[in-house]
């Protein structure tokens, strides 16, 4: 895939074979890549990428934008709406009080400060979530991190070790137990098939709303800073 400069948007040209057409969209990095047949010229591919400049400028914009904890928002983690609430007292100390989560120490770290507070609690609710639904099906999970993924929102690799995106705590808490029991079904079927599905409906988890959240708000969740 060659790469090009076009009006100062990065552009990856992909030609590939057995596309019939010209296709655009931007990779997670927000640059533009444009997938084009091997019968188009060069000259076919930059008029269309030239017709969908605004287009390009106007999501491109929406995917570089980040969002980051700051003093006063109202977030909600598992299930839980809190104002994040600085102090300047204190020993650079997370905790929640009420409907608020106070974080203390110097205002440049909230952001890092929240994010490491989300991330601790979710991975206690994941832990004792997998543990459950893994003892349902007589399984033994491995280890279980969260990581800062942006293509999926969980894995189960081979040997039982469980990865989860730290920002499903910020989705409501039947988002998260939907991903759970998917990966945790992935321990006794580590495909897709319809023994696997039939195994994630034992769990009682809201599935289809659950997916439905996602496709909704998935990139908006994406969008915290890490």
């Amino acid at each position: 895939m060659k790469m090009i400069d076009f009006n100062g948007i990065p552009l990856f040209l992909n030609r590939r074979a057995g596309t019939r057409r010209i296709s655009l969209r931007l990779n997670k990095n927000g640059d533009a890549v444009v997938t084009f047949p091997f019968f188009c010229s060069q000259n076919t591919v930059f008029d269309f990428v030239r017709c969908h400049q605004t287009w390009i400028a106007n999501h491109r914009r929406e995917k570089l934008v980040k969002k980051t904890f700051t003093d006063g928002l109202m977030i909600e983690i598992l299930g839980q709406s809190l104002y994040i609430t600085h102090q300047t007292t204190g020993h650079n100390h997370t905790h929640i009080e009420g409907n608020r989560l106070i974080v203390s120490g110097e205002a440049s770290f909230i952001h890092r400060r929240v994010r490491d507070f989300i991330k601790q609690e979710t991975l206690l609710y994941i832990q004792q979530k997998a543990q459950t639904f893994a003892a349902h099906l007589n399984e033994h999970v491995g280890h279980i991190r969260l990581k800062d993924t942006v293509s999926r929102w969980g894995s189960c690799s081979s040997d039982g070790n469980l990865n989860f995106s730290w920002r499903l705590a910020l989705a409501p808490t039947y988002v998260l137990d939907y991903i759970i029991a998917h990966e945790v079904a992935h321990l006794k079927h580590l495909n897709h098939s319809n023994a696997f599905w039939q195994t994630v409906a034992t769990f009682g988890t809201a599935q289809a709303a659950a997916e439905i959240w996602l496709r909704k708000n998935g990139s908006e969740l994406q969008k915290w800073q890490r």
